[in-house]
C-alpha cells in the first residue's frame, strides 16, 4: 500500500487546496502490457513517518537538476517491481520547480543496525559454537541477492550496495524482508555486465565485514569459514561469471541446508572417491582435518562408525588418513537411522567441522 494527497477545492469562487491522504491497495501489475490496476482508500490510515527509527518521511525528493543518481534511482524504484527492491508506487512531478517527489513503500531501518542488534541471529543458535550463517543470516542475504537478479533481469545495476545503504522491512510481527535502495549512478564507459559483477563483489565485501564483526565479539565463538568461502568466491566475481551465477554462488555452501549436506557426503563424495586425483586432493589438504582425526569423539559417533564397521567386517578406518575422516563422516550421515542414536549427525558435524563441505 501507498501513501499520497488529493486536491479538493473549497469553494466556487475561492481555490484552497485540502491535503486528504489516501491508500493504493490491492495492485495488480500486468508485466505484457505494461499497465496495472489498485484501490484507492480515502482518507488514509498510513502516518506520513514510515521510519520511526530514523524518523525519515516516506517522500523522497529527486532534484532534476542533479538527476544522473536521482533518475537511476527513480527508474529502478518506480519500474523494477520485487519485494526486496524498495518500491515507489507513486510519483508526482513539483509544480514551477525542478524535482519530484516520490512516496516509497514503507520499510523498519537499516540492515546493518538489524544485523548488529540480533547477533547476526545467533540468539536462535543452541550450542557452545556458532556457525555462521545462521539460518536468519542466509536467509538475509538470498534475498539480497534475489533482489540483485531482479536488477539484472531489468538490465539495471545496483552501483552502490553496502550494509548500511540497505533496508528492511518487518512484516507481520516476525518476517524479515530485505530492501535494496539508494541506488547509483556509474561511469558509463563501463558496460552494464561489469558493474552487475560489481554489485556482486559489493556482497563479498559486506560478507567480509559481517565475518570481522562477528569475529570481533568475545562473548560468543562464531565460526565463519562458510563466510569467508563465499567472500572469497565473490572477490574475483567477473561478468563471465554471470551466466553462471545461480551454480557459482548459489550452489554454495553459504546457502545449502540439510538435504544438501546430507547429498553431497552420501552421494557425491563416495561416487568422487573412485578417483585418484579427488582421493589424492582431499588426503593433501591439511585444512580438512588434523591428524589423527579421533581426537575428539564427535559425541561418541566416530566410536559408533567404528563399532558398525567391525559388525559387517569391513576394513577398519585409519585415523592418519583424511581419505577416511571423510568416508567415516560419509557413513555417520548414511547410517544415522542404523546406529540407533538420538544424536543429530548433522547437528554435529556443523559444530566439529563447519568448514567440511567447503573444502571438499
Amino acid at each position: 500500500m501507498a501513501p499520497g494527497t488529493s486536491g479538493q477545492p473549497e469553494s466556487k469562487g475561492q481555490k484552497k487546496t485540502i491535503n486528504i491522504g489516501y491508500e493504493l491497495a490491492h495492485q495488480a501489475w500486468d508485466f505484457k502490457i505494461q499497465q496495472g490496476s489498485c484501490r484507492a482508500k480515502i482518507p488514509s490510515n498510513i502516518p506520513r513517518q514510515y521510519d520511526p527509527i530514523q524518523n525519515l518521511d516516506s517522500v523522497l525528493i529527486f532534484d532534476l537538476m542533479d538527476n544522473s543518481n536521482g533518475l537511476h534511482c527513480l527508474e529502478i524504484m518506480t519500474n523494477c517491481l520485487h519485494k526486496n527492491i524498495l518500491h515507489a508506487p507513486i510519483v508526482q512531478k513539483k509544480e514551477d520547480v525542478d524535482c519530484i517527489s516520490v512516496w516509497h513503500e514503507p520499510y523498519t531501518g537499516n540492515l546493518l543496525a538489524y544485523l548488529e542488534s540480533t547477533l547476526l541471529g545467533a540468539k536462535h543458535m543452541v550450542g557452545e559454537k556458532v556457525v555462521l550463517p545462521t539460518p536468519v543470516l542466509q536467509n538475509l542475504i538470498s534475498q539480497v541477492f534475489d533482489g540483485l537478479k531482479m536488477l539484472r533481469l531489468c538490465g539495471k545495476y545496483h552501483g552502490n550496495f553496502t550494509l548500511e545503504k540497505t533496508y528492511y522491512y518487518k512484516k507481520n510481527g516476525n518476517e524479515i524482508i530485505v530492501k535494496l535502495a539508494n541506488f547509483e549512478v556509474k561511469d558509463q564507459v563501463k558496460s552494464t555486465p561489469v558493474l552487475q559483477a560489481k554489485d556482486c563483489q559489493a556482497v563479498g565485501d559486506a560478507l567480509r565485514k559481517i565475518s570481522k564483526m562477528a569475529k570481533d565479539r568475545k562473548d560468543l565463538d562464531f565460526d565463519c569459514s562458510q563466510i569467508d568461502s563465499l567472500a572469497e568466491e565473490l572477490r574475483e566475481f567477473s561478468f563471465g561469471d554471470l551466466c553462471n551465477i545461480e551454480k557459482k554462488i548459489g550452489g554454495h555452501p553459504f546457502f545449502w541446508v540439510f538435504d544438501d549436506r546430507k547429498f553431497l557426503l552420501t552421494c557425491s563424495i563416495p561416487l568422487a572417491m573412485n578417483k585418484r586425483a579427488f582421493r589424492q586432493k582431499i588426503e593433501g589438504n591439511e585444512d580438512l582435518i588434523a591428524l589423527p582425526w579421533d581426537k575428539e569423539d564427535y559425541d561418541g559417533l566416530i566410536n559408533l562408525m567404528m563399532k558398525y564397521r567391525a559388525d559387517h567386517m569391513i576394513k577398519k578406518f585409519d585415523i592418519n588418513s583424511r581419505v577416511d575422516y571423510v568416508l567415516c563422516v560419509s557413513g555417520m550421515y548414511a547410517h544415522e537411522k542404523e546406529l540407533k542414536t538420538n544424536i543429530q549427525v548433522d547437528r554435529v558435524i556443523m559444530e566439529r567441522n563447519p568448514g567440511l563441505c567447503c573444502r571438499l
